[in-house]
């Protein structure tokens, strides 16, 4: 199976995270726990009549948007902790998006 990355990006909230909110304090629990990076893949299916519409760009949008807008509840997601600090800084930085295609067909 050939792989492609279409684009790479970062998202961010779709309205910026109040100043109250800047600083998120990790508990204890999460202080001692060493950091770790999770991926997450969706893979969705397009279908013969989309291909021929070309309905890709206006899925693609809808989800960074909604992605965007789910930011707004999970403002810390879109932040980075401070180096040396137990805080994360909610600055909206965003979260990484690659959007990719592939040539063949994902059977579970």
């Amino acid at each position: 199976m050939k792989i492609k990355t279409v684009s790479t990006q970062l998202i961010g909230p779709s309205s910026p995270t109040p100043p109250q909110l800047r600083h998120f304090n990790l508990s204890f629990i999460d202080q001692r726990i060493p950091p770790s990076y999770i991926p997450l893949v969706l893979y969705y299916n397009v279908s013969t009549e989309d291909r021929y519409i070309n309905k890709q760009p206006e899925t693609s949008r809808r989800l960074k948007s909604s992605m965007s807008d789910a930011l707004i509840q999970f403002y810390p997601l879109a932040g980075r902790i401070l180096e040396g600090q137990p805080l994360v800084d909610c600055n909206d930085e965003g979260i990484l998006y690659i959007e990719a295609t592939a040539d063949g067909r994902y059977q579970t």
